[in-house]
């Protein structure tokens, strides 16, 4: 029997120390991305992408584990095409996708249309959404939740990162839930404008909006 219990108790130390590496390989990688983004270096390898196979593609790497929480996910797109980087794009929607099973409620809908010289993709759950002063500061880099104290804060800072590498932009939104619109131009050389904020606002947020960045 102690030798069973010393058995679990090393497997537990295993499997913890495995996570924290994991943890710790994410965190590198997001550093350096944003370093290079923060020195206008990220590279993208850009090619002709598919609006909505992009958006099924993100979509069911997830929905197996939105079924088992008895979520769906929803996708509905028009028949754009953006030169961009596919892995780039797929990240960053990946991030956005996780945060909303993760953090919100409900269906979550993926949606991709044209609206004048960009695509608009927009990742919306039916959760509690943000508060107003969390809205006019969003992107702020390492901000764990108070709860745990965990989570590196760069999640929506990567996805406004890979953004403005395209040229593109992120907003977010309440409507009906925690909406976050990523704007793509559709012609590289012509970049989107970023919607204005209101910085007088003060930089808090709750709990579920520092999860919604802990990614």
């Amino acid at each position: 029997a102690a030798s069973s219990r010393v058995r679990r108790s090393g497997d537990a130390t295993i499997a913890s120390i495995g996570e924290e590496t994991d943890r710790l390989s994410r965190l590198t990688e997001q550093l350096l991305l944003l370093a290079a983004a923060d020195e206008q270096r990220l590279t993208l390898n850009r090619e002709p992408v598919k609006v909505r196979d992009l958006l099924i593609e993100v979509a069911e790497r997830c929905r197996g584990r939105a079924q088992l929480e008895g979520r769906t996910i929803m996708v509905q797109s028009d028949d754009s095409v953006i030169t961009a980087d596919r892995q780039r794009l797929e990240h960053a929607l990946g991030n956005l996708l996780d945060n909303a099973l993760t953090h919100g409620a409900g269906k979550v809908e993926l949606v991709g249309q044209r609206n004048g010289d960009a695509v608009e993709i927009r990742v919306r759950d039916h959760g509690g959404g943000f508060t107003a002063s969390y809205l006019a500061h969003p992107f702020v880099r390492f901000a764990p939740t108070a709860s745990t104290g965990r989570g590196t804060g760069l999640g929506l800072a990567i996805v406004e990162a890979i953004a403005e590498a395209h040229g593109g932009s992120v907003s977010l939104r309440n409507d009906d839930g925690a909406a976050v619109t990523v704007s793509l131009p559709t012609d590289p050389a012509r970049p989107v404008v970023a919607p204005d904020s209101d910085p007088s606002a003060p930089a808090t947020a709750t709990d579920q909006e520092r999860q919604w960045s802990s990614r």
